[in-house]
């Protein structure tokens, strides 16, 4: 059989828009290019499984421009491009790079994504609900919830993101022994044979179709497993690739590779569930921070394997369990998952204890897999109920947002039990444990919400009123709490007759302080240093270890912010120094007091200060505080 001809091919705008070098859908993976692309690469290996486990490899080799399909044909489209947006610096820097390389024939590095135990690219050129018409025919559209053959929706932008040329070549065996091949580039809009194009073409047969001929694939792209090869021409992150595209691995999938259902090899290392564990431990440490830019999975791995197992049968969501493990390093953080084992987000909900959290939607639960999978964003990195388009079941959106608040409030009441008062180290206040939690949640790490809220309850503002216990609750151990909430200045001792201005007392039972501060002190307060606006803070007394009265402090602002605290006892109107003898962070470590103050404090990673004081007094204040920048 004669071999036809492929080539490069771009539909003409017919007068339509034009594609500019600022392509969306590409644009929004900048950034961590191995972050974003083993999340895709992997996510849809998954959904594309037919035989457990599902296997990724990541693979780099060497080549040379002059081996790509015609190559002059593809610097003559460079050239194109480059020539019809001239006037775009980024478009000319671009397309300049690129002809330099065809014109010196330099090394390029190509970056091979393989996988086994799959079903191939399914359906045929036009069939829109099949695997390769996602991947390859189509923008912003998905074959998700069409049962195996991946997913393929805006995420598949990664894969050009990562080429420096923006050009992929993809290559599938399916089940039935049937072959595709096809090139797949997202350029910009450009001149050929005096007519106007579009800037997204391919390579294959005339008319943009794929190749379905063993014997018109190009050598280099010949595969004859089943399964698909995606191979990014000019990987963009080619020096250190391995350790990124591991850590990647790691990070989001780790429960995947735990539970069976996915091997991966990067370069010459395969990670399974056998040596996952040992693979871990040569790329993060215990005690390592869960920062954003340099996140880890053992906490969350150690809670999984370890923690306790709370399971729940929820009336819209189904059947999932949260593993919650304390520890005095861990993030206070939950992070989230389907069934299939990829971590979607993670999510701070503060806490007194030091925690770390895994929700997992149960694998055998596929109702709730399906509501949680449409509650996905582009990049699978977020849920909510926001992103369920319109779907022919108009309860969708409802199902997805009660669905929303089930793993709220399940997430909620698991770890407000983790605050547990011991009677022999604590005072009992009724109605305090509710108090002491606030929920809220986000994906920075600085919490959200605030108020004198219960558990459950959510809010956008924090308020400066005092929130007193619920008086209702019966208990044999409660006592009063003196508490100062004023302040009468200029006025002597009223036993003594004389003496220093202090704080007037009141008795009332158990209160917490939640405070959120809105002062607009512009230069430099009375205290000395800036005065930090709009930090949100909370306060409570309770009973030492030893016996003595402490006061639990916790303040919220920025995140890696230096600072300094002034603590004052009374109300916003007036308000008094107070003697402090101690003062300890979270950790025990004690800190230092300079001129009434709590000096060289910096808020963690997750934006909070938490604190234990106590006063010479020993007595119990409604207490101010005030941050300054150091």
């Amino acid at each position: 059989m004669t071999k036809q001809k492929l080539s490069y091919e771009f539909a003409p705008t017919g007068g339509g828009t034009e594609t500019g070098f600022n392509d969306s859908v590409t644009n929004r993976f900048d950034g961590n290019v191995a972050y974003f692309l083993a999340r895709e690469a992997i996510q849809n290996i998954i959904d594309a499984t037919v035989q457990k486990p599902a296997k990724a490899v990541f693979e780099m080799k060497t080549i040379k421009p002059s081996d790509l399909p015609d190559p002059k044909g593809l610097e003559a489209i460079f050239q194109a491009c480059r020539d019809y947006k001239s006037h775009d610096k980024d478009s000319v820097k671009f397309f300049g790079y690129a002809l330099g390389l065809f014109k010196s024939d330099a090394s390029l590095s190509m970056f091979r994504i393989g996988d086994y135990n799959t079903c191939g690219l399914t359906g045929g050129d036009e069939d829109q609900k099949g695997a390769y018409y996602s991947l390859l025919k189509s923008v912003g559209s998905t074959s998700k919830g069409e049962g195996k053959g991946g997913s393929f929706g805006l995420g598949k932008g990664a894969y050009f993101a990562a080429s420096i040329l923006r050009t992929i070549f993809v290559s599938s065996v399916t089940e039935n022994k049937d072959v595709v091949f096809q090139g797949k580039l997202r350029l910009v809009s450009h001149i050929y044979n005096g007519e106007p194009m579009q800037g997204d073409g391919s390579f294959g047969y005339s008319g943009q179709k794929p190749v379905r001929t063993v014997g018109d694939i190009p050598t280099l792209f010949r595969r004859k497993e089943v399964g698909t090869d995606i191979f990014i021409v000019g990987y963009e992150d080619s020096e250190d690739w391995k350790d990124h595209i591991t850590k990647s691995v790691l990070n989001y999938f780790w429960n995947s590779i735990l539970n069976g259902l996915l091997e991966v090899k990067v370069g010459n290392v395969e990670i399974t569930a056998k040596n996952l564990e040992d693979v871990m431990g040569k790329y993060f440490v215990e005690g390592q921070l869960d920062a954003k830019d340099n996140p880890t999975p053992l906490p969350f791995f150690n809670a999984y394997k370890n923690g306790k197992v709370i399971s729940r049968d929820f009336p819209i969501l189904g059947k999932c369990s949260l593993h919650i493990l304390t520890g005095d390093k861990y993030p206070n953080r939950i992070c989230y998952m389907r069934g299939t084992g990829m971590v979607i987000q993670k999510k701070s909900h503060p806490s007194m204890k030091s925690y770390a959290g895994v929700f997992v939607c149960d694998a055998a639960n596929k109702r709730g897999n399906e509501i949680l999978r449409d509650m996905e964003n582009a990049t699978h990195d977020k849920w909510s109920h926001e992103f369920v388009k319109d779907k022919e079941d108009p309860r969708s959106k409802e199902n997805a947002k009660n669905a929303e608040k089930e793993i709220r409030d399940f997430v909620n009441e698991v770890i407000l039990g983790l605050v547990e008062l011991r009677e022999a180290e604590s005072l009992h206040v009724p109605g305090l444990q509710k108090l002491i939690y606030l929920p809220g949640e986000n994906e920075s790490g600085i919490p959200i919400g605030g108020g004198a809220l219960l558990a459950g309850e959510y809010s956008d503002e924090e308020t400066g009123a005092e929130t007193g216990a619920d008086e209702s609750t019966p208990s044999k151990k409660s006592e009063p709490v003196t508490i100062q909430d004023s302040i009468v200045t200029n006025r002597k001792d009223q036993t003594s007759g004389s003496g220093p201005d202090v704080p007037r007392k009141k008795e009332r039972t158990g209160v917490v302080v939640i405070r959120k501060t809105k002062k607009k002190m512009g230069g430099r307060g009375t205290q000395g240093g800036r005065v930090i606006e709009n930090i949100a803070y909370r306060t409570f007394a309770s009973k030492g270890s030893n016996g003595e009265e402490e006061h639990i402090i916790i303040v919220r602002g920025s995140a890696n912010v230096a600072c300094s605290l002034s603590i004052q006892a009374g109300t916003d109107d007036a308000y008094a120094p107070v003697k402090m003898t101690s003062v300890r962070d979270e950790h025990g470590k004690a800190m230092k007091i300079s001129d009434e103050k709590i000096t060289d404090l910096v808020f963690d990673q997750n934006g909070l200060i938490q604190l234990r004081v106590t006063f010479d007094s020993q007595e119990r204040y409604s207490l101010n505080v005030t941050a300054y920048e150091i």
